[in-house]
């Protein structure tokens, strides 16, 4: 298919990822004489997106895996071996900076909840590691893991719904699941007083991974658009969105599209959409060592050039020497 060769979802995917950047740089630091950038960035609108393009990969390698065994296979080596290095690494390199002490540190059943929590994916019971970043605006280790049990519980759904796309239409399975996201959103804003923690999880995410659905079925079509033309109804939706606010997710969304496949292919980019995944899990622990440390009080915008920079060159290494070994394996 047209569609199915080269595009920039790479491109799309390092931008998502630099975007939760900034805006966690800003929440972290307390910096204020540049957050005229944080404007631009919306950090859950990225995560949303992060989950639409989760629709979209997932049932492309589905469909390419013989199996549901396989493609769990396939999912388990591309997200858990990064995920357990950065939680793993992150419990042994901050006991050197923990007020407790090392012997303290490592006695202590908080640290060793982190581990075994975080392990399986449950960053809610134990975001916290004694005396680490207790003096930070946020006392978080990783606040950015919350996202990953939300793209594990949606791969665990992944061979139920492609079945069903099978048995049914895809279409109305499709829409079934933006009925069942929205009308979950809705109760809980009703009956739990719009409860933002139950919102974020499944179903109440759902709905983004069906638009990844819907984008993968309409990839052909979307190839064949007028470039302007798309980009004319983004523009549409954009200005909309003062009046209708979902038009500003719905335009987010297709813009994420339009520029995957409607802009001409940039060469040698691949690499920012191999980084993105690790850039995603390390950014959150390195702004707050970055803060405990002090390191961030002085011309603030280098600061945060330093502290991208630091984060792409050790994304680069994890993808080299553990997520692309492990995606190999994965394929095998």
């Amino acid at each position: 298919m047209e569609s199915d060769k080269k595009n920039n979802l790479g491109i799309v995917r390092f931008f998502l990822a630099f975007m939760v950047f900034v805006a966690h740089f800003f929440e972290l630091s307390q910096i204020t004489d540049v957050a005229y950038l944080s404007h631009w960035v919306h950090s859950v609108l990225a995560v949303q997106l992060f989950f639409m393009l989760s629709g979209f990969f997932s049932v492309s390698s589905f469909e390419r895996s013989p199996s549901s065994v396989i493609f769990f296979k396939k999912r388990f080596f591309r997200i858990y071996p990064a995920y357990a290095l950065v939680v793993i690494s992150s419990f042994l390199c901050f006991s050197f900076i923990s007020t407790l002490g090392l012997a303290s540190y490592f006695q202590s059943s908080v640290s060793w909840k982190y581990v075994s929590s975080n392990l399986i994916f449950a960053n809610f019971l134990a975001p916290v590691l004694p005396g680490v970043f207790e003096s930070n605006f946020l006392p978080y280790v990783n606040g950015s893991l919350w996202t990953l049990k939300i793209e594990v519980a949606y791969f665990l759904i992944v061979p139920a719904i492609m079945w069903a796309r099978h048995r049914f239409s895809k279409w109305w399975i499709s829409l079934a699941l933006l009925v069942i996201s929205i009308a979950y959103t809705y109760c809980i804003e009703k009956m739990a007083g719009g409860n933002d923690a139950l919102i974020k999880q499944l179903p109440g995410q759902l709905h983004w991974f069906a638009f990844g659905l819907l984008a993968y079925d309409l990839r052909d079509k979307i190839v064949e658009l007028n470039t302007a033309f798309c980009f004319a109804v983004i523009a549409v939706l954009f200005t909309l969105h003062y009046w209708w606010e979902p038009a500003y997710y719905i335009g987010a969304a297709a813009l994420v599209f339009a520029v995957g496949f409607k802009l001409p292919f940039f060469k040698n980019s691949d690499w920012l959409g191999n980084v993105s995944y690790s850039m995603y899990l390390i950014h959150f622990p390195i702004i707050q060592f970055a803060v405990a440390m002090e390191w961030l009080r002085n011309d603030h915008g280098f600061s945060l050039l330093s502290c991208l920079c630091v984060i792409i060159l050790l994304s680069y290494l994890i993808f080299r020497g553990v997520e692309q070994p492990q995606i190999l394996k994965g394929k095998k």
